[in-house]
């Protein structure tokens, strides 16, 4: 018969006890994970819901606040149609590259003004 020391034993339990533990925190922080995006979805839908409400019913002036719907629906409409002064995407790709091309003389004029 062979004897396992005490201390072996309990090295044992020390090590499962932690494992266990360890277990339990990940469960417990997956848990408070999927709280947050929870209670982060339930405020972004009733904040959206409040602002459609409010702009359907005049609650607030559409003319400033339009509705979330009424926003989305121009939106999809410059993807699919295009804006009046051309495809949206053209649009973008010009916006894009004015960005850069202000940031670069932006960098070059400052960089030359810091020099002198």
């Amino acid at each position: 018969m062979t004897a396992i020391s005490p201390t072996v034993d309990r090295a044992a339990a020390r090590n499962t006890s932690i494992a266990v533990a360890e277990a339990r925190a990940r469960v417990r922080l997956r848990r408070r994970h999927a709280l947050v995006i929870g209670l982060r979805l339930a405020i972004l839908v009733v904040f959206l819901g409040l602002w459609e409400l409010g702009a359907d019913y005049n609650i607030i002036d559409p003319f400033f606040f339009a509705s979330p719907s009424g926003i989305w629906q121009q939106i999809w409409s410059w993807v699919t149609e295009g804006t009046s002064q051309g495809p949206l995407w053209l649009q973008i790709y010009v916006t894009l590259e004015e960005t850069f091309l202000g940031f670069v003389i932006g960098a070059v004029g400052g960089i030359a003004a810091g020099i002198i």
